[in-house]
C-alpha cells in the first residue's frame, strides 16, 4: 500500500514508524512482588510499579502475615497459628511447629535456612516471627507478623 511505511507493530501511516514506549515507562518483570504486612498490600514505587522481591522472601513473608487459606488457589500459603483459639500451654510450640510445617518445602528444596520462630503474645495478640537466610541471595532477615 502506498504510503504506509513499515514499525516494529507492523503499518504505520504516512511513513513514520511505530511509536516506541521510551525506556523510562518500559516495564520489567520482577521475580515476586514485596508484600507489606502493616499495609497488608504489595509496595509500590514512585512511578506506580511493584517493588519486586526474591521469591523465597516472599514465600516467607506470606507464610507469616497472610491469614491461612485466605487465597483460594493457594490454600497451603498463610500462617496457620492464626487458627489457634486456644492460648494454652503448649501454644508457643504449636505454633512454632506449624510455621516449620508451612516453611519446610523451601528448607528441604535447599533455598531457605530457619534460625528462630519467634513466637510472643500479650493481651490477646500474638506476635509471630521467623529468622531466617534466604540461601539463595545469601542474606539474612527477620519478618513479623501477627
Amino acid at each position: 500500500m502506498p504510503g504506509f511505511g513499515q514499525g516494529p507493530f507492523g503499518a504505520a501511516p504516512f511513513g513514520q514508524t511505530a511509536p516506541t514506549i521510551p525506556p523510562r515507562y518500559a516495564l520489567t518483570p520482577i521475580a515476586a512482588k514485596k508484600y507489606d504486612p502493616a499495609t497488608k498490600s504489595y509496595e509500590v514505587n514512585v512511578d506506580g510499579q511493584y517493588v519486586g522481591t526474591h521469591p523465597v522472601d516472599q514465600f516467607v513473608v506470606h507464610q507469616c502475615t497472610l491469614l491461612d487459606n485466605s487465597i483460594r488457589s493457594a490454600p497451603s500459603v498463610g500462617n496457620p497459628a492464626q487458627r489457634i483459639t486456644h492460648l494454652g500451654s503448649r501454644f508457643e510450640e504449636t505454633v512454632r511447629s506449624l510455621l516449620l510445617q508451612r516453611l519446610a518445602p523451601k528448607v528441604s528444596s535447599g533455598e531457605l535456612r530457619v534460625h528462630r520462630v519467634l513466637v510472643s503474645k500479650s493481651d490477646g495478640r500474638v506476635l509471630i516471627g521467623v529468622d531466617y537466610t534466604n540461601l539463595v541471595t545469601r542474606s539474612r532477615k527477620k519478618v513479623f507478623g501477627e
